[in-house]
Formats: structure tokens, C-alpha cells, sequence
């Protein structure tokens, strides 16, 4: 993800002087301003270099997607991609984000634009020196941004948009019609799932427009463009401090791109994803993560059953994966025997489906236990929480991956099946049976509870049904 201006940083000092020996002191001042060759990441790079229509630019506060939607916007009116169009939440939005901070701050001495106000509004056009001409238009009037077609549209932060985003939205695509090459950048942050407003927003990334590509980043991503005071006092809040509210708006948890649900890419052997087992007197919280079946047939799914904890700083540690195709007497026996063994505190099931099964499994196992040995262990007294997971598989998936790439989740020893399946998954792929991802379900139920991804509703169940004397 690196840009060649972070490999020449990353270069000893007396290499990198001898590189600016070569060129002469314009070719150095031209530098500036070459974002695509020289400033861009390989994800921001890629708007200038793929076919598309629509480009999603999603990412956390921070992590260049408006600059690099700039610099695009430059590009295309230097090789006459006209007219041009952008839309924003406010005027006053465009003037200070785009205009006064964006394209003029950044605009070679060459080719700087000349902004004109509208008379008695914030917004009104952006002129460069070729005649390549950019309009601004408001989501707080959607109306106004029908009428005249446009070849190249940005419509900057969409997830501030507020009550008339779908709207404005609806109203926009619809003049992308100029030109033998319409093209439109969208930039967003992670969208709160809660916010009525944030719906459409939702429905576009599980549903995407036809040719439309999304393209993840994190602030994380950007650092080397960031003071370093301030990316520190970022990884000090993730770690101290409403963790939920950084990883969503910095980091950038992108649950709702389908793009990025893949584990696929993690390298198990190497970083610090291994770790040794934890003693229980680090580990803050454990709990064993349940994916049900019903069946122990030929074809039948597997019982993801797998053993998490979490330490002080947030970390989640996989201990122990005991999944397999088992009947429900069995894998209720193991899940308790799991309890016992890791001193858990909890059971983590999936609220959507399957929380009544496990609540039913596991209080028939408790009842098995006590008339074969006439003892309950501990276990007896845990809670089953219930995550309100989305409902597709790859989307509440891709905040756990997340959390790999950032060095969160770490793996004990013995967990190659689980490891496995997680290197093979493809989202995408056809449905059969089988399943092959039972595994990674009960190991997302777990590290979003853990982490406190999707900050839910928990539904608390101490055993339901039935109460044993002295026990419950």
C-alpha cells in the first residue's frame, strides 16, 4: 500500500540526497504535485489506472480518500473529462474542504483554478486555466442537482449527507450522461448502521451499482501524511479509551464492504498473529463461541466450538477450536467440558439464528452431566449472550480481518483447521453442503463480542427453560 514518495522516506539520508542530485530544481518542484506517480498509494492509485463508473472510496477520518478524489478531479480536468460536477453536504463544505483547502491549496503554479462565488451562496464554480469547469451543488437542495448532464461527478462524504442523502443521490446519478466516459468518486466514512439516514449508504456497498468498485483505507494507511503527535494520540484512544468509536471513525471498520471479508491474505506463520497460550490472570474475559448444527450426518455441518479470551489492551486470543460433526448431546458436552477447562465466562451465540437451540443443547447437557456424575461444574451458571449479527456472512466477517491486519487478534497452538478453512474461504463462492465456514462463524461470533465490534443489544439467557435446586 506503499506510494514511491514512502519508499524514498524509508531511504538512508545519504541515498536519498543522491537521488535529488539527479534532478534539476524544477523537475524537484514538479514532484509536488505528481500525485498519481509519485504521492498516491497503491489504493489511491488505483481511480487514476482502472476501468470503472462508480468508485466507493470508503475509509476512516484521515486516510487521504478526499485528497486522492481531488487529485482525480484535477486529472480529469486536465485531459478535458468535462463537464465536471461535485456534490456536498453543505456549501459551506465545498468552499472550505474542496476549494480553499483542496484544489487551490494543491494546484500546481501551471494549473491552479480560480474559484467563482455564486452571488449570495458558498457554493458556484471552479474554473481551471484550460477551461475545464467544476460546479458545486448542495445535499441540503437535491432538487438542484438535476437538470444539466455531467461527465465527472464527486460526491464527497456521502455519510454526512444527513435526511436527503437518498435523495440527492437519486437525483445525481441520474445527469452522469455527458461524455464517452462517465466516471463518479464517491467518498465515505464507515456508515453507522443505526442512523436512519446511513441506510442507502448500507444498501449501496451490499448492493453495488453496476462497474462500481470500492476502495478500502485506513488512517492508519496515511500516517506517513499525518504528525505523528497525532496518529499516537489515535493508537492511544484505541487502546484506553471508547475503542468502538476510534476503530469505526480512524481505523475505519469496513463490516459493510463485501470487497474485504475475505481472511484470505492473512499470513498465519509470521507477524504477531501466533502467540503462546495466556495465563487466565491476563486474559480479562473468555468465552467459548458456539455455531449449533442440529445433524451429525454425512453432509451435515460442522459445530463451530471455539475458545477466546481478552487482555487489558483489547488483544483477542483464539484458544482452543474444537469444531467438528458431531450430534448435539456431543458437542453440548464439549462446550461445557470447554467452560470448565478455559474457567469461561460466558457463551457466545448468534441472536439471528440458533440462540434457542444452543440455550436448549446445553441445558440438556447440563442435565446429561449431573445424572451421569452428579456434579455441575461452574459451567452450569453461565450466561449465553446473543450477538445481533448482519446478515451477511462476508460483511460481519470483515471487521474480524480487521482486526488481524492490525495486529489484534493473535492464534495459540493447535489451531490449524480452523487456520485452514480461514485461508480457503471465499465469500462469494456457491453455497453447498457441507458448509466450510463453520469454523470462522463461531470465531467471528467470539472476537465481535470480545472487541466490541458492533456494540449490540446483548441478549443475557442464563438457562432457560427449566431451574435445578441449589444450582440455579
Amino acid at each position: 500500500m506503499t506510494a514511491l514518495a514512502d519508499t524514498l522516506r524509508a531511504l538512508p539520508r545519504e541515498a536519498f540526497d543522491a537521488i535529488l542530485a539527479e534532478l534539476s530544481p524544477p523537475e524537484i518542484v514538479a514532484l509536488d504535485y505528481e500525485f498519481a506517480d509519485f504521492w498516491a498509494r497503491d489504493d489511491q492509485r488505483r481511480i487514476f489506472t482502472e476501468d470503472f463508473t462508480y468508485a466507493l472510496l470508503l475509509g476512516g477520518r484521515r486516510s487521504g480518500k478526499t485528497a486522492a478524489a481531488l487529485e482525480w478531479l484535477t486529472w480529469r480536468a486536465k485531459n478535458g473529462y468535462v463537464p465536471m460536477r461535485a456534490i456536498t453536504g453543505s456549501g459551506r463544505d465545498a468552499v472550505v474542504t474542496l476549494v480553499e483547502q483542496g484544489l487551490i491549496k494543491r494546484g500546481s503554479p501551471d494549473f491552479r483554478p480560480q474559484f467563482l462565488r455564486s452571488a449570495g451562496q458558498d457554493f458556484g464554480r471552479v474554473v481551471w486555466p484550460n477551461g475545464a469547469t467544476l460546479d458545486f451543488f448542495s445535499a441540503e437542495v437535491p432538487q438542484k442537482a438535476k437538470g444539466k448532464g455531467y461527465q465527472t461527478d464527486l460526491y464527497d462524504d456521502v455519510t454526512a449527507w444527513k435526511s436527503r442523502a437518498r435523495d440527492t443521490f437519486l437525483e445525481a446519478v441520474g445527469g452522469l450522461s455527458e461524455g464517452n466516459d462517465t466516471r463518479c468518486i464517491i467518498t465515505a466514512n464507515p456508515p453507522d448502521e443505526e442512523a436512519p439516514h446511513n441506510a442507502w449508504v448500507v444498501d449501496l456497498l451490499e448492493n453495488p451499482l453496476k462497474d462500481m468498485i470500492i476502495i478500502p483505507s485506513s488512517t492508519f494507511l496515511n500516517a506517513a501524511n499525518l504528525s505523528a503527535k497525532y496518529v499516537k494520540n489515535i493508537v492511544a484512544d484505541l487502546e484506553t479509551r471508547d475503542p468502538d468509536r476510534w476503530l469505526s471513525q480512524f481505523i475505519g471498520i469496513f463490516r459493510l464492504s463485501q470487497k474485504l471479508s475475505s481472511f484470505y491474505g492473512i499470513d498465519f506463520a509470521g507477524g504477531n498473529i501466533p502467540a503462546d497460550v495466556p495465563e487466565r490472570e491476563d486474559q480479562v474475559e473468555v468465552v467459548i463461541a458456539v455455531d449449533p448444527t442440529e445433524t451429525d450426518g454425512p453432509t451435515s455441518d460442522e459445530c463451530g466450538l471455539v475458545a477466546m479470551g481478552r487482555d487489558k489492551r483489547r488483544h483477542v486470543y483464539v484458544l482452543e477450536d474444537s469444531s467438528g460433526v458431531m450430534s448435539t448431546e456431543r458437542w453440548g458436552a464439549v462446550a461445557i467440558d470447554m467452560a470448565e477447562r478455559w474457567d469461561a465466562d460466558r457463551f457466545v451465540g448468534e441472536n439471528n439464528r440458533g440462540l434457542a437451540l444452543l440455550t436448549s443443547v446445553l441445558n440438556a447437557a447440563y442435565s446429561a452431566a449431573r445424572l451421569e456424575n452428579g456434579v455441575f461444574g461452574r459451567g452450569a451458571m453461565l450466561p449465553i449472550l446473543g450477538i445481533q449479527a448482519s446478515s451477511a456472512k462476508g460483511i460481519r466477517a470483515s471487521p474480524v480481518s480487521q482486526l488481524y491486519r492490525a495486529g489484534r487478534m493473535h492464534h495459540c497452538p493447535g489451531l490449524g483447521k480452523l487456520e485452514n478453512q480461514m485461508r480457503a474461504w471465499n465469500p462469494e463462492a456457491e453455497k453447498h453442503k457441507p458448509r466450510s465456514d463453520d469454523r470462522i462463524d463461531a470465531l467471528v461470533h467470539g472476537a465481535t463480542y470480545l472487541a466490541g465490534l458492533l456494540n449490540p443489544g446483548r441478549k443475557k439467557m442464563i438457562r432457560g427453560g427449566f431451574s435445578i435446586p441449589g444450582i440455579m
